[in-house]
């Protein structure tokens, strides 16, 4: 499981888990210094792992620039899974945005 935010490896899925009931999910790639593909889940073995230069409809892409995207979350499930890739080194930040309290 990767950190919440970092450097990418060249080539080389990263995961990313944020706990919690969530609203909306950010992914920012915050570098700029090459495209990040990913994709997003609930469960870390049946979230796709995103490819390099990836296209359909389950995988997203930052631009080699200072970007982000905001995404629902994909079900009401008590984690987001992300997984991201790039053909560099790019710096990425993925945060879980509108938290919701937890009730008992």
């Amino acid at each position: 499981m990767a950190n919440r935010r970092g450097s990418l490896t060249a080539n080389t899925v990263a995961v990313v888990t944020i706990e919690g009931d969530h609203d909306e999910v950010e992914v920012t790639n915050t570098t700029g210094a090459a495209a990040i593909y990913y994709t997003i889940g609930t469960v870390e073995n049946t979230t796709a792992d995103p490819t390099v230069a990836g296209t359909g409809n389950n995988i997203f892409q930052l631009p080699a620039a200072i970007t982000s995207r905001t995404h629902r979350r994909p079900a009401a499930e008590p984690r987001t899974i992300v997984k991201l890739i790039s053909s560099g080194t790019p710096g990425y930040d993925v945060q879980g945005l509108d938290p919701k309290a937890v009730t008992e």
